[in-house]
């Protein structure tokens, strides 16, 4: 030991022993510091452990040295976690750093190293420099918040060697790697590298945002461009929050292809980043979603899938001016994407056009080849301010002043005058100034052809940022250029690969009997028995129809005219592509109002008990279906009112789809079309029976895979069927077994963010795809459908992860009973999801309650909200990866004592985030459920949703699914009333030129009430003699509706509120005006939803549902006061 201590001096500042991350954690860590740290980029993140070292000349023998210093010491390898922020105070600055909590490991690695060197020292401190700031100063404090961002997310990693470091000359003084010492020299270990100084494109796959290759990126010639930039506005006091939703407004306005956005906080790139109005739209990207980067106010350029480029930031004026140049299209296209300097004194102007002067050189002598160069941003140039030719007597083009009068001062992007924004973060001068522009250099292939503004505020809205944007089309005016076509995803056939494992119709037809897959011809007859059983309670000759008020067992009024309705089974049972115990989907076709058929057909169906039973009657949804029991098959049916088409039923189907018989309102149109969609596939499939086989297999595999689960984002039996046809119509001559290895073939690698899943040889129409739809799979008919609408972007993650793995399991000749998990000796899929993470959110539920349809109201209610908690955990976490298993799960003990208590626990599956998660989302979603007095009672029911690791999930053989069946078979308790039933004249889908049917309510004569009668002056609501307390019962929402908006004396309409249930978000308040009563409407929202009613501007309530108040009629409980 003495022998090394001598030989080698500690004096050379071109060598050191250190420990370097991996290369994803330096390139994460890097962005900071390579704006704060003074030795950045020369070295990379790391540890020092020994610095100055040994003399280059002496390298190989330290080399030795250190190898044999480690192994004498048996250090193994360990792991160490970056889990605090702190600093050193120095001379004239503080160096921040990032520590682990427990440094002693990287002790035991330097103790033995320091000894073998005679390093006499201060005592080690492992720390890794983030950078320098001013002490004790907001810089200092700047970047301590920085490293708590940066640390956030988990910087761990597996540390099994040491790196010797030594300074290249040759590259400006680079610490580059001269030897790397391993710990345990017999271990198989990854070598250590240094990340990169470039930094990298990210790319959106369709699932997440990724880095991606420049050697990779596709190109194609631009013969248009459109180019925009916004400055989103970074202030304390105008948080982000708020204003996101008008800020991706504002960026959807500019229909951009290319976009660059300036003060952009950490917070805004990860929200943004997730939101489906950026990934849908922009699919390269400077910055990656997690990104820690420079300063709170940052640049940021996206763009669209066609547009890719590579990038560096230059940085100019310092290091706090970065800058972000892209080069597209193969570089003939550079673009500086800037932010300037602010202030308008002549130090700060002459400022900035040094700052435009360095980005112009910089972008001159980047590649001499490019054609066109464009400087874009915020430019924080005053209105009036040129710029002057710069070397080379180059150009500049304004795009503003090309497009517009020299005089015209509508392009100011910065305008206190009409900006509220502006004006509040406005410090000085209020002018208007155009700020922000594009220069395009004189001469090249793109000419501007317009400019103008977006996010300008409409009229009583406001700006979204301080800032309105400014958008720049720019067209190429070299006629003569070859076009040569961007590459897409040919949707057309292809020829049929035939897979090594044995998928003949024999073969899966022998699977599905083998696991009773496939309906016995018993089972067959009993569900056509069940619908003809039911036809027949329906349409019997009708004596009674019901009154709107009568309840459904109280004698019924003579209808004037004959009721029409054609029953027709739908769905899976109709195409024949149903299981045995798969539900039957019914609809009926009449010529009387929803309202009244629904009256009608409860009463008859109760009348006809015991063969038919009413199971439940779902109301509340966009679509109202009753729910039923017939000859004990389960049966959903649905009601369209056409009366035309009722009485025209057997002709209709051999007119066009757009005859006038089919001239529906939207909301019956959407019912119809389960009917009109089957019609179409059955007429028009090459084989319907390789179809009915095929779509079977391929729904077992959802099923066993955990992916059919249409209410939680997953598919349905509508989804496969509409994905399978179009594979179907493309391979028409293929056997069952071929459409099933070409349906896995084909959306194997789809893209499922931007393409969306129709059939074209029957699809009816174009559809609008929103940015917030990761999944589009289109019905047939108008109006077209995203079936898929309740998909989110963590279930799209894992359909297409699911359908993956199917199609290697082919490719690899694996039999398809294994594929589905159905052999004993493979690990089932549901096995796999309890073993694939490191971690899970567990979401236990008992009910002890003996209520069942209380406790299947708790268990609906607590299922309709899993969806919304993966996208507050991927909200909160970024783009990893979420996978809610779609069933309820048990663990089955032999010690455990069977009881009839539902007991059981979903499970969400965490890949990409190891440490804890944040409780505040875990305890808001349980808050959430347990503060739902609809549906959680303390008293006989419990919820805890937590995070679990892995291993703490007990026996994953014993983990299956819940089989616990309701003691009352499902059948909810039937209500008492309708309080609030639609009568025709308000029923938003009766057309009284369409149906003459009359109710015996309209024949009844009501004396009408004097106005002055009303127990509240109605010239003045609330104001004047209060109401008494009254025992009568409250009068309705549509009726107080129906007051406040068209009784002139009741005041002004926009002062008035409603308070309605959100089954998502509890009570929420929409202004009187805004109020929908459209069924085809979007943002319809049924009468029986409303809360209360209140006036805005004293927030007095008018009306309550759950106190029975009413200020308005004084029925109920009048205004609350108990009589005197």
């Amino acid at each position: 030991m003495a022998s090394y201590q001598s030989k080698f001096a500690l004096d050379s500042y071109s060598t050191a022993v250190v420990v370097i991350p991996p290369e994803p954690l330096q390139a994460r860590i890097n962005i900071l510091r390579g704006a704060h740290d003074k030795s950045c980029p020369r070295w990379t993140a790391h540890f020092t452990l020994l610095f100055p070292f040994v003399a280059e000349s002496n390298l190989s023998d330290a080399t030795v040295a250190l190898r044999n210093a480690l192994e004498k010491a048996e250090i193994q390898p360990f792991d160490v976690t970056l889990d605090r922020v702190n600093s050193f105070s120095q001379r004239s600055y503080d160096t921040v750093y990032l520590a682990p909590s427990t440094p002693d490991d990287l002790r035991r690695v330097w103790n033995p190293i320091a000894q073998a060197f005679g390093y006499k020292g201060r005592s080690f401190v492992p720390h890794l420099t983030l950078g320098q700031a001013e002490k004790n100063s907001e810089s200092s404090d700047f970047l301590r918040r920085k490293g708590n961002n940066l640390i956030k997310p988990d910087l761990s990693w597996s540390v099994g060697s040491v790196v010797i470091l030594r300074k290249d000359e040759h590259d400006g003084g680079a610490m580059k790697i001269y030897a790397e010492i391993p710990f345990d020299v017999n271990a198989t270990w990854p070598a250590s590298s240094i990340a990169p100084i470039g930094r990298p494109v990210y790319h959106f796959d369709g699932i997440e945002w990724n880095p991606h290759s420049s050697s990779q990126m596709p190109s194609a010639p631009l013969n248009s461009l459109v180019v925009a930039t916004y400055n989103v506005l970074h202030d304390e006091a105008f948080p982000f929050g708020p204003r996101i939703e008008s800020l991706l407004q504002s960026i959807a306005e500019s229909e951009a292809d290319i976009i660059c956005l300036q003060e952009v906080s950490d917070e805004l790139l990860l929200d943004l980043s997730r939101h489906p109005e950026i990934y849908g739209r922009f699919s390269w990207s400077t910055r990656g979603p997690d990104e820690t980067m420079e300063t709170e106010r940052n640049l940021w350029v996206l763009t669209r899938n066609h547009i890719p480029f590579t990038w560096q930031n230059v940085t100019i004026n310092g290091k706090m001016k970065p800058v972000h140049v892209l080069s597209v299209n193969n570089g003939s296209l550079i673009m500086a994407a800037v932010h300037f300097t602010a202030g308008l004194t002549s130090d700060r102007i002459r400022r900035k056009e040094q700052e435009f002067r360095s980005v112009v050189d910089h972008l001159q002598s980047t590649d001499p080849n490019a054609t066109d160069l464009i400087v874009v941003g915020d430019t924080n140039f005053p209105t009036s301010m040129e710029v002057a030719p710069t070397q080379g007597n180059t150009i500049w083009l304004d795009a503003w002043s090309e497009t517009h009068l020299s005089d015209d001062s509508d392009g100011a992007t910065y305008n206190p005058r009409a900006n509220q924004l502006a004006l509040k973060t406005s410090k000085e001068d209020k002018s208007p100034q155009r700020y922000d522009r594009l220069y395009l250099k004189a001469g090249g292939r793109f000419a501007v052809s317009s400019a103008s503004l977006f996010g300008v505020n409409a009229p009583g809205k406001g700006a979204a940022s301080d800032h309105y944007g400014l958008v720049v089309t720019l067209s190429c005016h070299n006629e003569t250029t070859d076009e040569v076509p961007v590459p897409t995803k040919e949707s057309g056939s292809s020829p049929i690969q035939h897979a090594r494992v044995d998928l003949s119709d024999e073969a899966l037809q022998a699977f599905l009997t083998e696991h009773s897959l496939i309906p016995s011809s018993d089972d067959y007859i009993l569900k056509e028995e069940a619908v003809a059983h039911l036809r027949s309670i329906l349409t019997q000759a009708p004596s009674v129809v019901p009154t709107t008020e009568a309840s459904s067992t109280e004698p019924l009024a003579v209808a004037p005219f004959a009721v029409k309705l054609i029953v027709q089974p739908v769905g899976s049972f109709a195409l024949g592509v149903d299981f045995p115990e798969s539900d039957v989907d019914c609809l009926v076709v009449g010529n009387i109002s929803p309202t009244i058929f629904w009256a009608l057909a409860r009463q008859r169906i109760k009348k006809a008990h015991p063969t038919s039973r009413i199971k439940r009657f779902v109301k509340d949804a966009a679509v109202q279906m009753l729910e039923l029991d017939v000859l004990g098959i389960k049966i959903d049916l649905q009601y369209c009112p056409a009366a035309r088409l009722s009485e025209k039923w057997q002709e209709a189907w051999t007119l066009a789809p757009n005859d006038p018989i089919f001239s529906l309102p939207a909301s019956s149109l959407r019912t119809l079309n389960a009917y009109r969609d089957m019609r179409a596939l059955q007429s028009a499939l090459p084989s319907l029976s390789s179809f009915q086989l095929a779509h079977r297999s391929i729904k077992y595999f959802a099923q066993s895979h955990g992916i059919i689960c249409s209410r939680l984002g997953y598919l349905g039996g509508i989804h496969i069927t509409i994905l399978l046809a179009r594979v179907a119509f493309e391979n028409s001559t293929s056997s069952a077994g071929q459409l099933v290895q070409a349906f896995f073939r084909t959306y194997a690698d789809w893209d499922w963010v931007s393409s969306s899943i129709t059939i074209p040889s029957l699809s009816q129409g174009p559809y609008s795809r929103s940015d917030r739809e990761p999944l589009a799979i289109l019905s047939i008919h108008r109006p077209i459908q995203n079936v898929a609408a309740l998909a989110s972007a963590a279930t799209v993650h894992s359909i297409s992860k699911e359908i993956r793995l199917g199609h290697e399991g082919l490719l690899s000749g694996r039999s398809w009973a294994s594929i589905c998990g159905s052999r004993d000796e493979e690990k089932t899929p549901l096995g796999r999801f309890l073993v694939e993470y490191k971690s899970y959110v567990k979401v236990d539920i008992a009910y002890w309650g003996r209520n069942c349809t209380a406790g299947r109201a708790l268990v609906g209610f607590l299922e309709s909200r899993l969806s919304r908690l993966l996208i507050q955990l991927r909200a909160t976490l970024g783009n990893i990866e979420l996978r809610l298993w779609p069933e309820r799960l048990v663990e089955q003990r032999p010690t455990v004592v069977a009881t009839n208590d539902l007991s059981g626990f979903y499970l969400i599956g965490i890949k990409g985030f190891d440490s804890h998660l944040p409780l505040t989302v875990l305890n808001t979603f349980q808050e959430t459920i347990r503060g739902s007095e609809q549906y959680y009672d303390s008293t006989q029911a419990y919820i805890a949703v937590y995070q679990v690791a892995s291993k703490s999930l007990g026996d994953v053989a014993l983990t299956v699914r819940d089989p616990f069946q309701w003691e009352d078979g499902g059948f909810d308790l039937e209500e008492d009333s309708d309080d609030e039933e639609i009568e025709p004249d308000s029923d938003p889908t009766w057309d009284q030129n369409e149906f003459s049917f009359v109710s015996s309510k309209r024949q009844l004569k009501k004396k009408k009430k004097k106005r002055g009668s009303d127990p509240v002056n109605s010239s003045s609501i609330e104001v004047g003699a209060t109401p008494s307390a009254s025992t009568s019962k409250l009068r309705t929402s549509a009726d107080v509706y129906n007051r406040l908006m068209w009784d002139p004396y009741s005041g002004d309409k926009g002062d008035f509120v409603i308070g309605y249930e959100d089954r998502f978000e509890g009570v929420m308040e929409i202004g009187i005006l805004n109020w929908k009563r459209e069924v085809e409407d979007e943002a319809f929202i049924p009468f029986h939803r409303v809360v209360y009613f209140k006036r805005r501007s004293d927030g007095s309530i008018l009306w309550d549902k759950r106190t029975r108040l009413d200020k308005v009629f004084g029925s109920g409980n009048g205004d609350g006061t108990p009589a005197a």
